[in-house]
């Protein structure tokens, strides 16, 4: 019955560790870089959120704004035509 000399054994098992070594760092290399990439993409979201909350209240402010606006015009054409109104009634009954 024929069994593999010890240092034979020996040497298998040990090249068997050095490719387990070997495929754990690689492992770690690409988990560590996948961490990378996904704190960069959490980063990158973060700031992509607030510039559009930014954007957000921007339009919100701008739209007031113009709502204030068209508000205080319809107010003074109103009043422009009440003013040339009562003149033409003025005029009228002179």
């Amino acid at each position: 019955d024929w069994t593999p000399a010890p240092e034979d054994v020996e040497s298998s098992v040990n090249a068997v560790n050095a490719d387990l070594t070997s495929y754990k760092q690689t492992q770690a290399t690409k988990e560590q870089a996948t961490a990378q990439q996904i704190n960069g993409l959490t980063t990158r979201l973060s700031n992509t959120e607030s510039v559009i909350s930014r954007v957000e209240k921007a339009v919100s402010d701008n739209q007031s704004s113009t709502a204030t606006q068209l508000n205080q015009l319809s107010a003074n054409l109103t009043k422009a035509q009440t003013d040339l109104n009562a003149k033409i009634t003025q005029e009228q009954t002179a």
